[in-house]
């Protein structure tokens, strides 16, 4: 026969394993959330310009208006850039480090095999952006990116708050776990 304490840490073990794994599941649903509605305005953006060529540089000057292309590596302003058919940037409302943006080759050809393609772009440390790439009826592509920043904050305060209602409820399960392991059931 088991000792009350083996009882108690078999029950106190069983209930944070199945609140590990809700809160794990939600953690996992929020964060997705947060990360896949990040695409939403990049989506309109690339979907707009890539009706032509010229919509793609319409786009990309209206967004830039009349100062500097400010920098995408500091700036949450969302931009748009305008790519030859080969992925070289031609035209773009941002710049990254004083240069046009340039995405690796395989989102290009993505793009090219399925008409658009998203992606979470890592050109340095510190600077991701959620990228849509659509292609035009010319070939050419256009993508529209956003900084992820703000995004990523939030699922770091979502994972403080998933940890914190862990700690209580792995604290909260102690009296069940000990009325479980002396076999005796809590007081209503």
């Amino acid at each position: 026969m088991r000792s009350g304490a083996t009882r108690f840490v078999s029950a106190w073990l069983a209930v944070v394993a199945l609140v590990s794994i809700v809160l794990g599941c939600v953690e996992i649903a929020v964060q997705q959330s947060f990360r896949t509605t990040a695409n939403d305005p990049q989506i309109q953006m690339a979907e707009d310009a890539a009706a032509s060529e010229a919509a793609a540089l319409a786009a990309v000057r209206a967004l830039r208006g009349a100062g500097s292309a400010p920098d995408l590596g500091r700036s949450l302003a969302p931009w748009l850039a305008l790519y030859s058919r080969r992925g070289e940037p031609l035209a773009a409302s941002s710049t990254l480090d004083g240069n046009l943006p340039q995405l690796p080759a395989g989102v290009f050809g993505e793009a090219a095999a399925r008409g658009e393609h998203r992606v979470t772009w890592q050109p340095r440390a510190g600077v991701r952006s959620a990228v849509v790439v659509a292609r035009t009826p010319g070939g050419e592509f256009v993508a529209a990116g956003r900084s992820l920043r703000e995004v990523e904050k939030r699922e770091s305060a979502l994972l403080d708050i998933v940890f914190a209602a862990w700690a209580l409820a792995a604290l909260g399960a102690v009296p069940l776990a000990a009325s479980l392991g002396s076999g005796r059931t809590l007081p209503s």
